[in-house]
């Protein structure tokens, strides 16, 4: 009986202490890498309607696009090579608007995005220009 008690007792411990170490590390949203187009959201809705060729027309997106007022104004998101539109944060756009204003390129703004999904949106910790 004894030696039933001191099992019970251990494996109480066991448990108390894992819960209490899940609670002191919860577990993270993972970052992610993803790469596509650059779009901003004004332009976004004319190419998903494009369907499986949404990606190609979004490679064809101009700077001059991307970097007017009414344009920077809506926010940027990106196009994947799977066709699916992603929209970014605020903070994302932000970057994204950095990054259409100085790339060199004048269509074919390919980007590499790192970030976590929060629902359908992109919360973007750092895009980089491919």
């Amino acid at each position: 009986m004894r030696s039933i008690i001191l099992s019970i007792l251990t494996l109480a411990a066991v448990i108390t202490t894992q819960t209490m170490t899940e609670a002191k590390h919860p577990t993270r949203p993972k970052v992610n890498v993803y790469h596509g187009y650059l779009i901003d959201k004004m332009c976004a809705p004319d190419m998903t309607v494009k369907g499986a060729g949404a990606y190609d027309e979004a490679a064809n997106h101009t700077k001059t696009c991307l970097i007017e007022p009414k344009c920077i104004k809506g926010g940027f998101g990106m196009i994947t090579s799977d066709n699916k539109w992603i929209p970014f944060n605020k903070a994302g756009s932000q970057k994204a608007e950095q990054l259409a204003v100085l790339t060199t390129k004048k269509d074919h703004v390919a980007i590499a995005v790192e970030g976590i999904m929060r629902g359908k949106t992109l919360s973007v910790s750092k895009i980089t220009e491919e």
